[in-house]
């Protein structure tokens, strides 16, 4: 049984981890979808490459838009502004 949940932990954690990465990538999408004619597995590629080689400030500003959702759902005045 201990082994069992061992590998659950590691398949949420690589989940989690492929969800964060996939989050990181639509910062790209959108602004290479609008500016460059693209295929589809070209723009996830790219997307894929670009928030690999800036993970930690993905990750921060990823971060940044959650604590700023969160703000205006504790205090739905400020989400007025």
């Amino acid at each position: 049984m201990g082994g069992s949940s061992v590998f659950i932990y590691l398949i949420v954690g690589f989940l989690v981890t492929v969800f964060v990465i996939f989050l990181m990538m639509h910062i790209y999408l959108y602004p290479m979808l609008v500016t460059f004619k693209l295929k589809i597995r070209d723009l996830f590629k790219n997307a894929l490459i670009f928030s690999m080689l800036k993970f930690f400030p993905n990750l921060l500003i990823l971060i940044l838009c959650f604590l700023i959702v969160q703000v205006t759902f504790i205090y739905p005045v400020i989400g007025v502004f």
